[in-house]
C-alpha cells in the first residue's frame, strides 16, 4: 500500500474486498486472486497483520484499545478439531500459532461489532501443566463487556462458562456465547444483549463445583434484566458422564451420534 500517513487498510471477509483509508481506494476480490491462496485466507491475513501493528477496525471509536497485538498466524483452522467443524472454526477466524509465548496454540480472536479486543489461546492437546495453562488471554481484554461469539439477533441465548463450550454449543445448533469464566457480566454486556433482542437466557456452566458456584454468582446480574434458567451443562443435555459441552461434543462424535434431543426454540 505504501502510504506514509499510516492509516490502516480495512478488509471485509463477507464481501471479500478491501478499503484503503489513506487514498479511499476499494479493492475488489478479483485483485486478490493469485491462484495459491483462497480469497478468505488473504483477507484474514491482511486483517491479522494489521492488528499485529496495533491497528483497530473502528478508527472513530476512542474506547477501543489500540494495543491489541495478535500472535503470528501460521495457518487458519479449516479442519475439524475437538468435534467443532472446520467451517465454524474458519468463520470464527481461529488460527494456529507456532512461535513465541503462544507456540503450539490455537488462537480465537475475540471480536465484537467488527472490533478485535483480544484473543483466547488454547493448547492444541490437553497436556496443561502448572506452568503451561490450557488457556491464555492477552492482558487487558475487557471480556466481561463482550458478547462472543457474536450472534445474530435472538430472543434466547445460552451462556457457557468458556469459549470452547460456547463454540461447541453453536456447533450443535444452539445460539451461545461465552461468559469467560465465572465472574459477573458488566453493564456493557447486558446492554449489548438487550440490543440484540435477548429476553431469555440459559446459564449452563460446567458440571463441577466451580461451574455450579459460578452460576449462583452470576445469576442475579442476568436475572435483573432477563428471564433466566440456570443449571449445570449436564442437566441441559442430560448426559451425566460429561463435565462440559465440548467433552459432550467430542464424546458424541466418537459415538457417531449428535442426537441431543433439544429444540433450540424450547430450551
Amino acid at each position: 500500500l505504501g502510504h506514509s500517513d499510516k492509516r490502516h487498510f480495512g478488509t471485509n471477509v463477507d464481501t471479500l474486498s478491501g478499503h484503503c483509508f489513506s487514498c479511499g481506494h476499494i479493492i475488489k476480490s478479483t485483485f486478490f486472486v493469485d491462484g495459491t491462496e483462497s480469497i478468505q485466507d488473504i483477507v484474514w491475513k491482511a486483517r491479522y497483520n494489521g492488528l499485529q501493528r496495533g491497528m483497530t477496525y473502528a478508527e472513530s471509536n476512542t474506547e477501543v484499545p489500540t494495543s491489541v497485538h495478535l500472535p503470528p498466524v501460521e495457518y487458519l483452522l479449516k479442519e475439524e478439531w475437538r468435534g467443532v467443524s472446520g467451517e465454524l472454526l474458519e468463520k470464527l477466524g481461529a488460527f494456529y500459532c507456532s512461535t513465541g509465548r503462544y507456540r503450539g496454540r490455537y488462537i480465537f480472536p475475540i471480536i465484537m461489532n467488527d472490533i478485535v479486543y483480544g484473543y483466547d489461546a488454547r493448547i492444541v492437546d490437553d497436556t496443561a501443566t502448572a506452568t503451561n495453562a490450557k488457556w491464555l488471554r492477552n492482558k487487558g481484554c475487557p471480556v466481561q463487556d463482550i458478547v462472543y461469539p457474536y450472534p445474530e439477533s435472538t430472543k434466547h441465548i445460552v451462556i457457557a462458562e468458556g469459549v470452547m463450550d460456547a463454540v461447541s454449543y453453536i456447533n450443535m445448533g444452539v445460539t451461545a456465547i461465552a461468559n469467560f469464566g465465572v465472574n459477573p457480566p458488566s453493564q456493557k454486556r447486558i446492554e449489548e444483549l438487550l440490543r440484540l433482542g435477548v429476553t431469555k437466557i440459559t446459564i449452563a456452566f460446567d458440571n463441577d463445583e466451580a461451574g455450579i458456584s459460578g452460576m449462583v454468582k452470576v445469576l442475579p446480574y442476568y436475572k435483573e434484566w432477563f428471564e433466566v434458567v440456570a443449571h449445570p451443562m449436564v442437566n441441559f443435555i442430560n448426559m451425566s458422564e460429561y463435565k462440559d459441552a465440548n467433552e459432550f461434543l467430542v464424546g458424541m462424535k466418537q459415538k457417531e451420534s449428535l442426537d441431543v434431543g433439544w429444540d433450540n426454540d424450547e430450551l
